[in-house]
């Protein structure tokens, strides 16, 4: 991949996370010890900023925080990776905050406190719609409340990627303005109102019962990712065998990396290959935002993910 000068705007959450290390993720009404313990920066969309402006984009942020302790943390590790902060708020709200567990496998946990996240508005899309208007792609999560979620995605004119996590049934008033729909198979299931599809026929036979006119890509951790169109798959991506840390941050690392691409007008193929890369490096470090990656970090992946379909 080519270094990209695209502009994204990234309309979502920004978080602190507090991080328990765990031998084993505990079974319902169990107490367990922690072994260890560690605070990051996070949010989905914070998360994905930092990802793009490593990924070497101009990337502007909309969000909101606290006026606390947390909320100038957060926004000055933002301006520190080169991102645009204007559009983020300050609330009176608490910072928002996410209580994650990761156990020895990698796999993870999550409790989020929305705080201010909660606090944004469809006033503050309207405020930052030229931001929003005049990016090349606009990427946006749903750990923010579903009236901005629509605004933003109505806002833009570029290409439109919404990443429905945390996912709750979406209608025409979203769906009819994204162009790309980014969940995971727990997120296609929910949206789509299934079981969590395990097998690649439930993923289409689910992805079918959205009634989405645009492309629906579902991330399978380990599995790699597909790409459906009007209900026939176009593309598959598998990712290379990495010593797997800590999985969480990697769905953001993929839809980062899938942003950066299309921004840069790569095909929808290689897209998901840059986006299986990001993600797959992302499962190698711990924390969410210190493992998203460089562009020399997923370019040293991308060669080992295998691309499973037709370029367009």
């Amino acid at each position: 991949m080519s270094a990209n000068n695209g502009h994204v705007t990234v309309v979502g959450s920004i978080n602190r996370d507090l991080v328990l290390s765990c031998r084993t993720l505990p079974e319902r009404g169990e107490s367990i010890a922690a072994t260890g313990f560690e605070t990051h920066n996070g949010g989905k969309g914070a998360n994905q900023a930092v990802a793009l402006a490593r990924l070497r984009n101009s990337v502007a942020m909309v969000g909101s925080v606290g006026t606390d302790s947390d909320g100038d943390l957060l926004i000055d590790a933002l301006v520190s990776e080169g991102i645009d902060v204007v559009g983020v708020t300050r609330s009176n709200e608490s910072t928002g905050l996410a209580v994650i567990l990761v156990d020895n496998a990698g796999d993870n946990m999550i409790v989020t406190n929305q705080g201010a996240n909660a606090a944004l508005t469809v006033g503050d899309i309207d405020r930052t719609s030229e931001t929003i208007r005049t990016a090349d792609v606009t990427l946006v999560q749903m750990e923010i409340p579903l009236e901005v979620v629509a605004a933003a995605v109505a806002a833009a004119a570029g290409t439109t990627i919404l990443n429905p996590a945390p996912a709750e049934p979406l209608g025409p008033l979203v769906l009819d303005h994204v162009d790309y729909l980014v969940p995971n198979r727990t997120e296609l299931g929910t949206l789509a109102g299934v079981a969590t599809p395990e097998t690649e026929a439930e993923v289409l036979a689910a992805a079918r019962n959205l009634g989405f006119a645009g492309t629906v890509v579902v991330t399978l951790g380990s599995h790699g990712a597909v790409a459906i169109i009007e209900g026939v798959i176009k593309a598959r991506t598998k990712p290379p065998l990495v010593a797997v840390i800590d999985t969480v941050g990697a769905g953001d690392a993929f839809c980062a990396g899938f942003a950066d691409a299309l921004a840069g007008n790569a095909s929808l193929p290689d897209a998901m290959a840059w986006g299986t890369a990001c993600g797959a490096y992302a499962t190698t470090v711990r924390g969410a935002q210190p493992s998203m990656p460089s562009r020399a970090d997923a370019l040293s992946l991308l060669p080992t993910v295998l691309i499973l379909g037709t370029r367009e």
